[in-house]
């Protein structure tokens, strides 16, 4: 049976809500908000394979002004980050306008890292004088086979930046891995704070 893990909020947007700070000419720094999660398989001998459901508030699914028309979940990457190595899961899809959910395994002794982040590319159309933003929140359930014991610690990260000139892309979907490819990148600073999960962080299946 499914376990409700913690919540989720992704967030693409300017840090105060105008395109000029002050009337200065100064750009407003930009906030990208992700999920990060760290799961680990305590079992020796056995694989976990593990899923997550994705499900946003029902009222809205992303809206965004990145070209208009609510986003949702088609605006979001999902990777997992294994022995340093990071890859797109393969097994994350789509299942409704306001739902998603990725399934993976974790090793016998392993940690993977999963994130859940925003889609930063359609900022290479704006500049610091446009409106724009990405909003999708939301709680995640957790599910693995019947035996399984995972220990859960969910995460929100923020990285603040500023936005470079008219075509340049803010950031990739992996934000730190393509930073010195993108001169155009300015990191201001990083945010992050633990979520809470309902009793313990250890989920029995």
């Amino acid at each position: 049976m499914p376990s409700i893990l913690s919540s989720f909020e992704l967030i693409v947007e300017p840090l105060v809500p105008f395109p000029i700070a002050n009337g200065l000419g100064i750009p407003d720094p930009v906030s990208v908000q992700a999920y990060f999660l760290l799961l680990s398989n305590p079992e020796k001998n056995n694989i976990a394979l593990v899923q997550l459901d994705f499900i946003s508030n029902p009222n809205t699914s992303g809206a965004s002004t990145f070209n208009g028309n609510s986003q949702g979940f088609k605006a979001v990457n999902a990777f997992e980050n294994l022995a340093g190595n990071t890859a797109p899961v393969t097994g994350f899809t789509i299942t409704s306008d306001k739902t998603a959910k990725a399934i993976f395994s974790i090793p016998p002794l392993g940690t993977v890292l999963f994130l859940l982040q925003p889609d930063v590319s359609p900022l290479k159309d704006f500049d610091a004088t446009n409106n724009f933003g990405y909003d999708l929140r939301g709680y995640v359930e957790i599910n693995a086979m019947a035996g399984s014991t995972i220990f859960a610690s969910p995460q929100i990260r923020g990285t603040f930046f500023s936005l470079g000139k008219k075509g340049q892309l803010l950031a990739p979907p992996i934000l730190q891995s393509e930073l010195p490819k993108n001169p155009g990148i300015q990191v201001y600073s990083q945010q992050a704070y633990s979520l809470t999960t309902p009793g313990s962080s250890l989920f029995s299946f």
